[in-house]
C-alpha cells in the first residue's frame, strides 16, 4: 500500500524519469543495478531498485558535469559545500540554479512573512544555518553567520532593540 497521495508519486516519478535519462551518473548507477525505466512504476518499486545514492558512488566517482541534468552544471547562483570530507579527495556539495534560487527566495519571504511580517516591517533575519547553507530575501537584509552564536548576539546588540527581537516556534512553519 502506497502512504503517498498521487501527486505526490507522480512528482517522484516524473524526477526519477527525468534522471535517469538526463543525469549521466545516474543512468550509468541504474544501469549497473539493472534498473531500466520502465521497472519504475510506483513509489514501491523506485523504494526497492533504485540505487541509494552516496558520496561514495556520486562525489567520489563521477566529474560534476556527469551529475548535472544535460551532463553540465548550467547557469549556476551558488555552491552549497559541506563543512568536511572523510580524507579523501573530494568534498560533497549542492549546486542551484538562478531559477531555484529565486523560487527558493520567494518562498522563503512567504513563510517569513507569514511568521514575522517582513513585508511591513524592517527586519534583520539572522541566518544561524551551518556553513554554507544560506539563503537571500527581497523583503529583509539577511546576516548569515553560520553556527556562531557570538555573531548572531552582536548582530541582535548591534542593530535590534530588545523589544523588537522575536523569533518563531518551528510549529508554525
Amino acid at each position: 500500500m502506497n502512504p503517498f497521495p498521487e501527486e505526490t508519486q507522480s512528482q517522484l516519478l516524473r524526477a526519477f524519469r527525468r534522471a535517469v535519462t538526463e543525469v549521466p551518473a545516474y543512468r550509468e548507477l541504474c544501469g549497473e543495478q539493472g534498473v531500466s525505466a520502465d521497472q519504475i512504476v510506483d513509489v514501491e518499486s523506485f523504494s526497492h531498485l533504485c540505487p541509494l545514492l552516496r558520496k561514495a558512488n556520486t562525489f567520489d566517482r563521477f566529474p560534476i558535469g556527469e551529475l548535472c541534468v544535460g551532463g553540465e552544471p548550467g547557469e549556476l547562483a551558488n555552491v552549497l559545500t559541506s563543512s568536511g570530507h572523510d580524507g579523501k579527495e573530494r568534498f560533497s556539495f549542492g549546486l542551484a540554479g538562478r531559477e531555484q534560487v529565486a523560487l527558493s527566495e520567494y518562498f522563503i519571504d512567504l513563510a517569513m512573512d507569514e511568521a514575522f511580517k517582513i513585508k511591513s516591517l524592517k527586519t534583520l533575519g539572522i541566518n544561524c544555518l551551518p556553513m554554507g547553507v544560506l539563503f537571500t530575501s527581497q523583503c529583509m537584509t539577511v546576516a548569515n553567520t553560520s553556527v556562531r552564536e557570538d555573531m548572531a548576539l552582536a548582530l541582535i546588540q548591534a542593530f535590534g532593540k530588545p523589544e523588537s527581537v522575536t523569533s518563531a516556534p518551528l510549529d508554525r512553519f
